[in-house]
């Protein structure tokens, strides 16, 4: 039997569209974004805020000021205690990182 040679539709078509297929690839990977001179203030911002809304969070959970619906006491109050050992490890993790990296 002769076997047949796959040809890609782009080498059947003429050269103005492999052009338009080569542009459209490289538009398709990923974004890269400029980074502003604010940037790592902004990214500390956020980290700060969301480790503070954690342990805010956590902290209620477990002294009752927040609850669950439908679910027991002692669940919301064990979910409170592995968010706020979750954020300390992450403040920790980040600071380690920081760290290390010189």
């Amino acid at each position: 039997m002769a076997k047949r040679t796959k040809q890609s539709a782009t080498s059947k078509l003429g050269g103005s569209v492999q052009s338009a297929t080569r542009s459209v690839r490289t538009m398709s990977g990923p974004m890269m974004r400029r980074k502003g001179p604010l940037h790592g203030v902004w990214a500390f911002i956020m980290w700060l805020v969301a480790i503070l809304v954690s342990l805010a969070v956590g902290f209620g959970m477990t002294d009752g000021t927040l609850s669950v619906p439908f679910l027991p006491g002692v669940l919301t109050t064990a979910a409170g205690w592995i968010v706020i050992v979750l954020a300390i490890l992450g403040v920790l993790f980040k600071i380690v990182d920081k760290v290390s990296a010189g």
